[in-house]
Parts: C-alpha cells; structure tokens; sequence
C-alpha cells in the first residue's frame, strides 16, 4: 500500500470526524466575521451598552480559534513515514511488536492495514492507530478518538505527539 492510498484509507474510515471538525471550525470563523460585522454596523447599540470593546474582543477570539483549528486539522491526520527496506516479515512482526508494547489486545488487519485502540488508562482519552506498509517504507497515523465520556475532543493538549514519538521508538527499536 503505499502512502497515498494509506491516507485515503485513513480519511475514509474517518470522514465524519473529517466533515464535522471542518464544519465547526468554519463556523467559528463566520462567527467571528459575524461579531465584527454587527460590532461595525450597528456601533451605536454596542455603544449604549457599553460593550463594544467585548464585540471586538468576541470577534478576535472566535475568529483566531477558527483559523487555529483549521490550520492545525490536517496535523490530525498526519501520517508518519519510516523508511525501510527490511523484509515484509520483519515490518509486520514491528507493528505487532507496536501493538504488544502500547497493550491491545485485539489489532484489526484488513489486508495490509493494521488498526488498533490504545487508551494508556480507563480515564484518559483513546487514540486509534493505523499502520501499514509497502516494499520501502511503513506508515503510521495516530488519531484521537472523538465522542464518548473519553474522547479527546477538539483540544489536544500534545498527547497524540507524544504517543506518536514512543510508537516511532518502538518501531526504530523493532526494524533495527
């Protein structure tokens, strides 16, 4: 599989996450644009309450989270790419060696796609990683799960990064 259809594939199986998190951000932003449209229209009412200076506030705030969320979107999907040409064999033995080391104990693999859940406790947010390889190069993408009383939500506060780095490590170790 190579990396364009391994991207295809992870966007496919998320694609409303993908549509959703657009959408609110999109929305944020026409909010934003919305505030400073109203604030500069109708000054004299924001006047009299005094609240203009909020209006314009609103406006910066809504309208820089906006933009933030849909510039740091496709970091979402990022997919990470370790050279190698080591054997197939030696490639499928690091994933599950991946999946052995983070502790699930059920990896999915459809064809030459492998997905699993990794929650590091009960109370802590869920990620779903996919991982995947060709003759050159193997591929992994880390997602926050979204949704549930444990989902990651919009906000990420450098967990996935740092889940990303130990699977990278993991798999270093595994393909050496």
């Amino acid at each position: 599989m190579t990396r364009e259809e391994f991207r295809k594939r992870i966007i496919k199986s998320n694609l409303l996450d993908f549509c959703f998190y657009n959408l609110i951000f999109a929305a944020i932003v026409l909010g934003g644009i919305f505030f400073l449209y109203d604030v500069t229209a109708h000054q004299p009412k924001w006047d009299a309450h005094g609240t203009r200076f909020a209006g314009y506030l609103s406006f910066a705030f809504l309208f820089y989270f906006g933009l933030r969320g849909l510039w740091l979107m496709p970091n979402r999907y990022k997919i990470l790419t370790i050279i190698s040409t080591v054997a197939g064999d030696r490639k499928n033995e690091a994933i599950l060696e991946v999946v052995h080391q983070l502790g699930d104990p059920y990896c999915a693999k459809d064809q030459d796609l492998f997905k699993f859940t990794y929650q590091r406790r009960w109370w802590t947010a869920r990620y779903r990683v996919y991982a995947s390889y060709d003759e050159k190069n193997l591929f992994v993408s880390i997602q926050g799960v979204t949704g549930g009383g444990h989902g990651q939500g919009i906000m990420d506060l450098g967990q996935t990064e740092k889940l990303r780095k130990r699977v990278l490590t993991i798999l270093k170790d595994s393909l050496t």
